[in-house]
């Protein structure tokens, strides 16, 4: 029971580092003067970026595709 414990609180934490890392890479990809703030469109990208959205997609420029 208490090796399965450890593999469980071990493997979750691996899943945390993956998912902050993905989401560091995105917010560098979407914030890319490091200013901290996004905008609303910014948001959206972000959200696309991670999967959140698959329906809206955006131009290189923030615009979105229709």
């Amino acid at each position: 029971m208490a090796n399965s414990k450890k593999m469980l609180e071990s493997s979750y934490a691996l899943i945390v580092k993956k998912l902050e890392k993905t989401i560091a890479l995105a917010l560098r990809e979407v914030d890319k003067e490091n200013t901290k703030k996004i905008s609303f469109e910014q948001l959206g990208r972000l959200f696309t970026l991670l999967g959140v959205f698959r329906v809206i997609q955006y131009t290189e420029n923030l615009e979105c595709k229709l």
